[in-house]
């Protein structure tokens, strides 16, 4: 977080306080769909997998391409400084979407498979350092609306796993994983959206 200093109890005015209430909305949206999205493909990538006729050793390999993927992350702070932290949000949440859509639609093929770990890999560290390093659109002196934001990111994983659980009662794993892709890819539409207006 960057370097802040207290203002003194009284000295805001209403219209600061209105500006963080809408300020934090993108942000809050971003982190909720975004660490939904991640636990989803988390949890059942190897589901997914083994759904489409690969064999198990598929499930490993897709983690293992998914961490490596991740290294990218080292260059998260010259692409936010490049392109601004709201851009990468939107960039991030519709890898997320397509990562989600492959693995939903080409999951009989391990290539496919694979790519999707790399999509998902790359954007999912590099969201994450988003946070760190733009929050995007949270005045850096909002330390309690940063703090909202990983209480949202905590929430959101418990909630996932369970509603597409009592979804897989009834359906199959592929259409939930196009649902989720479409959802992901609507939210990053919005944030790039709100933004352009802004």
């Amino acid at each position: 977080m960057p370097l802040v200093h207290p203002q003194p109890r009284g000295t805001g005015n209403s219209d600061q306080r209105g500006l963080l209430t809408v300020a934090i909305v993108r942000p809050l949206v971003f982190v909720t769909v975004a660490f939904a999205a991640c636990t989803f493909y988390l949890i059942f990538a190897a589901d997914a997998a083994r759904a489409g006729g690969l064999a198990g050793s598929a499930g490993g390999l897709l983690y293992v391409v998914l961490g490596v993927s991740g290294l990218v992350a080292v260059l998260a702070q010259q692409v936010v400084a490049a392109f601004g932290a709201e851009r990468m949000a939107a960039g991030c949440l519709g890898a997320f979407g397509a990562a989600l859509g492959i693995l939903g639609s080409a999951n009989q093929s391990l290539w496919a498979v694979l790519v999707s770990a790399v999509v998902l890999g790359s954007a999912f560290t590099t969201g994450s350092a988003v946070l760190d390093l733009g929050h995007p659109g949270l005045p850096c002196s909002a330390c309690a609306g940063f703090t909202a934001l990983f209480v949202s990111g905590a929430i959101s994983p418990i909630v996932t796993p369970a509603r597409v659980g009592a979804w897989l009662t009834f359906h199959d794993l592929s259409t939930a994983l196009l649902i989720g892709a479409a959802l992901t890819g609507v939210t990053a539409g919005f944030i790039a959206v709100a933004r352009r207006r802004e």
